[in-house]
């Protein structure tokens, strides 16, 4: 009887174990709405502005920019750019219209360019927070 008892916890212990790996994998994948994020070369450092002398990047504005979407509503997003200005990631952290910071932050990973941050006077890649709208 003990024998098949711990053979039963065995076999139900797996099942268990292949969940919990799905789950892990869910949260160990990229950004789902990252739209470019292999734009940072393998070996470039991510900073962060305003740490180890790094000055933040600056938008760089755009004639051609008419339709951009509504950006009153407030949110927060969480920006990747490149040590070329590019923007190469973005993510909603917080929003109050979580539908209309989602096509804010796909409008401005495709549309929107920096003058690239700089650490001693050189391009670096940086990842930051931009709040919109009123707080």
């Amino acid at each position: 009887m003990r024998i098949a008892g711990i053979k039963a916890r065995k076999i139900a212990v797996i099942p268990l174990l292949v969940a919990l790996a799905c789950v892990c994998h869910l949260y160990a994948q990229e950004n789902p709405t990252a739209t470019n994020t292999s734009c940072i070369a393998p070996d470039e450092y991510i900073y962060r502005p305003g740490t180890d002398g790094v000055t933040p990047p600056q938008p760089q504005p755009s004639k051609k920019d008419k339709g951009g979407p509504d950006l009153r509503s407030p949110f927060s997003l969480e920006v990747l750019i490149n040590s070329e200005g590019h923007v190469c990631d973005t993510r909603v952290l917080s929003a109050k219209d979580s539908l209309s910071a989602e096509k804010a932050a796909k409008y401005i990973s495709e549309h929107w360019t920096f003058k690239p941050a700089t650490k001693q006077g050189k391009p670096v890649a940086v990842r930051f927070i931009i709040n919109f709208g009123p707080r």
